[in-house]
């Protein structure tokens, strides 16, 4: 196996998970990407929104989501 890069970042998604609240739980920006994980409850929304500056890719882990895209 491959040894990482120095820059390289380890999240534990289980342990991100267990956290309390929801909205932003963690994030990591460097020059060419920023990443950030999101929690959400069944219910709640992300009020509709444009993102000009950057592109973005969703990923979900559990449960099931909407994303309206145009």
């Amino acid at each position: 196996m491959a040894t990482p890069p120095s820059s390289a970042v380890f999240v534990d998604m289980a342990e991100l998970i267990q956290q309390s609240g929801s909205g932003p739980q963690w994030s990591h920006e460097s020059a060419d990407l920023d990443l950030t994980v999101l929690k959400w409850y069944a219910g709640q929304q992300v009020p509709m929104h444009v993102n000009d500056e950057v592109d973005v890719v969703l990923i979900g882990v559990v449960g099931a989501g909407r994303v309206m895209v145009e």
